[in-house]
């Protein structure tokens, strides 16, 4: 005689124990498995206070169950792009033993024209045409496929469902847009307008522009625009924005940067004008993705915050890398890798290397820098200092580096850096950046001069 607690399973719950179909010798253990199939499962069964039939008691005995299980279709996925469908079976399996061109399955619809173990236990089947149902039934034949133990497989049927979503939304495009008369400059009480495309329509949407969060942008099928009215408290700069956005699935996309080039500029409260003062000037720089990516720029006045991430704050998205040298010395800074970067600010009167992955516009503001720069003998980059809000004209290299000495006398070349070429310089606009070889040096670049 055998009871439930007369026989032990490691691993599993004995739920019953009978003879094994009739015979008095034998013993059919039932176990609780759980949520998956474990035909590959060779568990200690443990028997303990068994009597025979002639009432003597079985010494206790533990045994180690054999595989002989047949492996068993446990779930079927349909990829995303519906071009093939993952089978698992409850085991790994030989191989070996599945036919290349999928003879072994067949479906309720469509066709297999390739099959394959891709991981323990998951063959692959290619599909003939892209799927478009939202389930397939596939059956596996008798004796087609083995285990690791030479157990076949019992025809039997399981059915296929679309894998789940991991594809995040594509973004197309953003924009920046405003209903100020100036396409470039907004003030206290002009409109924002932020518009961004996607792949397909948002599940979620969470839009910042500047100091208010939580906009909730109007939709035109998977076209959205979200507005935002400056304020007095709103600081002088460049127009920053996030946008994250998410798909039915919770897959999120994130997006800070534009896509067309454009750009807007809080302006001061307090206007521009002068040589000095406060008073802030907007800057805007065009950066260009073609060629290597490279443009060669300074900062034509001096920021309030010479923070490298905030000087780039409206760009970071498209900003790969950033690079500077002063004195021989090479600095970097690498947006989505701050440890590996030992530039932390931009400042004006030096030269920039900065490298992006997309057109965009550097725009910010500041004041007339003061101050002055040593430069000594050798190769230093430059930046041209603008002196005031109204002198944003192109000027010639002699008035713009007026401080430092004449061209040939002071330094021997200046060289620009445009479309992945070097240029030899003549003239200069703000912004504009360059490498200056020293020759009469030490020589002063001021930082406050009135050109």
């Amino acid at each position: 005689t055998a009871a439930t607690g007369d026989v032990s399973v490691a691993g599993y719950t004995v739920t019953s124990v009978i003879a094994w179909d009739g015979d008095t010798s034998a013993l059919k253990v039932f176990v609780t498995e759980g949520s998956t199939s474990d035909t590959d499962a060779t568990p200690d069964v443990t028997v303990s206070g068994i009597s025979g039939t002639n009432g003597t008691e079985v010494d206790e005995t533990t045994v180690t169950a054999s595989d002989e299980s047949a492996p068993v279709m446990t779930s079927a996925l349909i990829a995303e792009d519906g071009a093939s469908i993952a089978v698992t079976f409850s085991e790994d399996i030989d191989g070996t033993t599945v036919n290349g061109t999928g003879t072994d399955f067949t479906l309720s619809e469509n066709s297999i024209t390739a099959a394959d173990e891709t991981s323990p236990g998951v063959v692959t089947l290619t599909l003939g045409a892209t799927n478009t149902a939202d389930t397939i039934d596939i059956t596996v034949g008798a004796e087609d496929i083995d285990d690791l133990e030479g157990n076949a497989t019992a025809g039997h049927s399981v059915t296929a469902t679309q894998a789940p979503d991991t594809t995040p939304i594509t973004i197309n495009s953003v924009g920046l847009t405003t209903s100020a008369t100036s396409t470039s400059e907004v003030m206290v009480g002009d409109t924002v307008t932020l518009t961004f495309s996607l792949g397909e329509v948002a599940s979620t949407t969470s839009i910042s522009i500047l100091d208010e969060s939580a906009i909730t942008p109007s939709a035109d099928g998977t076209t959205y625009t979200a507005l935002h009215t400056v304020d007095a408290d709103t600081a002088a700069g460049a127009v920053t924005f996030s946008i994250s956005v998410t798909d039915a699935a919770g897959n999120e996309t994130t997006a800070t940067s534009v896509t067309d080039g454009s750009s807007l500029t809080v302006a001061s409260s307090g206007g521009g004008g002068g040589g000095g003062g406060d008073s802030s000037i907007a800057f805007s720089i065009p950066l260009s993705a073609s060629a290597d990516g490279f443009n060669l720029i300074s900062l034509p006045v001096a920021p309030s915050d010479t923070a490298i991430a905030s000087v780039l704050s409206g760009i970071s998205g498209s900003v790969e890398s950033v690079w500077t040298m002063i004195d021989s010395v090479w600095y970097v800074y690498y947006p989505n890798n701050p440890s590996f970067s030992n530039l932390t600010t931009m400042d004006a009167g030096y030269a920039y290397y900065i490298k992006v992955s997309t057109g965009v516009t550097l725009s910010g503001s500041g004041t007339v820098a003061t101050g002055s720069r040593t430069l000594s003998n050798g190769w230093q980059m430059v930046g041209y200092l603008q002196p005031d809000a109204d002198t944003t004209d192109t000027v010639s290299i002699d008035t713009a580096f007026s401080s430092v000495g004449l061209a040939g006398v002071a330094y021997s070349d200046l060289v620009g850096y445009s479309g992945g070429s070097f240029t030899v310089a003549s003239e200069v606009d703000p912004g504009d950046g360059f490498f200056m070889n020293i020759i009469d040096g030490p020589v002063t670049l001021q930082l406050n001069q009135e050109n």
